[in-house]
C-alpha cells in the first residue's frame, strides 16, 4: 500500500500543474434588438450560442471562455455596467454587446473590456442575412479567438486537421491484488505490456475548448506473482490479453489525459508447492475487465511517454481485483492526415 500512496502522490504533482487556469474570459449576456418589430428579445440564448461557439475552438488550458455565475443580470450597455460586472465577477476580460436583427440582415457587435485599464480594447463585428445566424455567431467567434491568439502570443492549434495514428505503447509497473482474500495468498511483483494502439482520428470533437478522441487496440500483459510463504509456494504467471477503449483530452500540443475500459481474456499459470504435497502446475482460462486512467506527454511527434493506472477484475470464483500502475513509452509507428470529403 506504500507504493501505491507514492505512485497516486506522482499522478497527483503530475496532474496539478494542468489544473491551474489559464487566462479566463468571461461572456455576459448580449442585448437582442428586433428592429422589424421594434422590440427587445431575451437575451439569454443569444449568449448561449456565443459561448457554444466559442468552446467549439480548441483553445486547451491556455484560454477559457466562461458564462458569469450570475446569468441572471441584464446585459451591460456602457463600459460602467462593464466594470460593476467584472468587479463582481472579479473578471480581468468580459466580453459584452448587442445583436441586431434589421429587415433583411442581422448583426452583432461584441466589445472586449480589459478591467485592469477600464477600457474597451476591441471590437468585433459581423453581419449575415437571416438564414445564416449561425454563421455570423461563429464568425464573431472566430475573431474573438484570433485576437486573443495574435496579442498574447497564445500559440493556439487554428484550424489543425485530424490523422489516423498507429503507435506501439510498451511499459513496465507492478500489480497488487485487493481484497484481503487475495493478498493473504499472492504478492503481486512486476508486470510488463506491450501493444498496439489505433486512433481512427485524433480529432474527433471540441469541448469547452478541448480536443477529445477516442483510441482502441490490443495489449498483451505478463505479470508475476508469488505466493505467500505461509499459505503456499510457488510462483503465479498471468497473461492478459486486453482490448481497450479510450477516451483521450489533450489539453495542449504535448500533454494529454486519457480514461478507459477494456475486454481482458486471461491465461493464469499457477505453480503451486503446497506443503507435504508434490509440486503441479495448474492453467485456468478466464476473463476479466478492466479501467484506467493516465497522463501522456507528447516528447516529439513520434515518441510519447506515459503513466497508466489501471484497475482489473478477474471473473474467478472468488473475482480477483488488482491494481496496476505503469510507467511507458509509446512510439509512433504510422500518421496520416484525414482528407475531408465534403
Amino acid at each position: 500500500m506504500v507504493m501505491v500512496r507514492r505512485v497516486m502522490t506522482i499522478l497527483v504533482l503530475l496532474l496539478v500543474p494542468y489544473c491551474v487556469k489559464g487566462m479566463t474570459v468571461h461572456m455576459a449576456p448580449v442585448l437582442y434588438i428586433d428592429e422589424t418589430k421594434d422590440m427587445l428579445k431575451d437575451h439569454r440564448f443569444a449568449y448561449r450560442e456565443i459561448l457554444r461557439e466559442l468552446h467549439g475552438i480548441e483553445t486547451g488550458m491556455v484560454l477559457n471562455f466562461t458564462a458569469l455565475s450570475d446569468e441572471l443580470i441584464a446585459p451591460p450597455q456602457s463600459m460602467v455596467d462593464a466594470a460593476t460586472v467584472c468587479r463582481n465577477e472579479k473578471a480581468d476580460f468580459l466580453l459584452y454587446g448587442f445583436i441586431v436583427k434589421r429587415d433583411y440582415t442581422v448583426q452583432i457587435e461584441i466589445k472586449l473590456f480589459d478591467y485592469s485599464n477600464r477600457e474597451i480594447i476591441r471590437s468585433f463585428y459581423a453581419i449575415d442575412d437571416h438564414g445564416n445566424y449561425e454563421r455570423m455567431i461563429g464568425d464573431v467567434a472566430v475573431k474573438i479567438v484570433s485576437y486573443f491568439n495574435e496579442t498574447f502570443n497564445l500559440g493556439l492549434a487554428g484550424g489543425r486537421g485530424s490523422f489516423v495514428q498507429i503507435s506501439m505503447p510498451a511499459s513496465v509497473g507492478y500489480w497488487t491484488p485487493l481484497g484481503s482474500r487475495w493478498n493473504d495468498l499472492l504478492i503481486g511483483t512486476g508486470a510488463v505490456t506491450v501493444g498496439f494502439e489505433i486512433i481512427p482520428s485524433d480529432n474527433c470533437f471540441i469541448a469547452f475548448g478541448k480536443r477529445f478522441y477516442f483510441s482502441t487496440g490490443i495489449e498483451a500483459e505478463y505479470r508475476l506473482g508469488l505466493g505467500r510463504p505461509d499459505a503456499y509456494g510457488g510462483y503465479y504467471h498471468s497473461i492478459l490479453l486486453t482490448v481497450p477503449v479510450r477516451l483521450h483530452l489533450a489539453v495542449s500540443e504535448h500533454h494529454s489525459f486519457f480514461m478507459g475500459a477494456a475486454f481482458q481474456y486471461v491465461l493464469d499459470i499457477l505453480s503451486v508447492e503446497e506443503p507435504y504435497a508434490d509440486a503441479e502446475t495448474r492453467v485456468y482460462n478466464n476473463l476479466g475487465a478492466g479501467a484506467d486512467i493516465g497522463y501522456q506527454l507528447h516528447f516529439s511527434e513520434r515518441v510519447s511517454f506515459y503513466f497508466d493506472n489501471l484497475f482489473t477484475v478477474l471473473f474467478t470464483e472468488e473475482p480477483l481485483f488488482s491494481y496496476s500502475p505503469h510507467l511507458g513509452v509509446k512510439v509512433m509507428l504510422y500518421t496520416k492526415e484525414l482528407k475531408r470529403t465534403w
